[in-house]
């Protein structure tokens, strides 16, 4: 099962979310812009992602009949008023 975490400033939660989950050997990477993690969504157990971003995710799943892939899909609550 996949996650897909979703909030405005990415780079942010993926930092959080790869310092959570580094010693549990959790994947964290992030689309952002025109990056995305090496692999593709099937590399990775966290996406981090602008809202456009998840949706665009979304409907390729839901296109490529993958959304039991899918567990989870969470906000992302950090801002970078937490790291000042």
């Amino acid at each position: 099962m996949k996650s897909l975490l979703y909030g405005p400033v990415v780079w942010t939660c993926i930092y959080c979310e790869q310092a959570l989950y580094q010693d549990a050997g959790v994947r964290v990477d992030g689309y952002m812009g025109s990056s995305r993690p090496a692999g593709g969504f099937n590399s990775i157990d966290v996406a981090v992602c602008t809202i456009e971003k998840a949706n665009s995710l979304i409907n390729r799943l839901m296109e490529e009949g993958s959304m039991d892939t899918l567990g989870n899909v969470s906000k992302c609550l950090y801002t970078e008023s937490n790291y000042q």
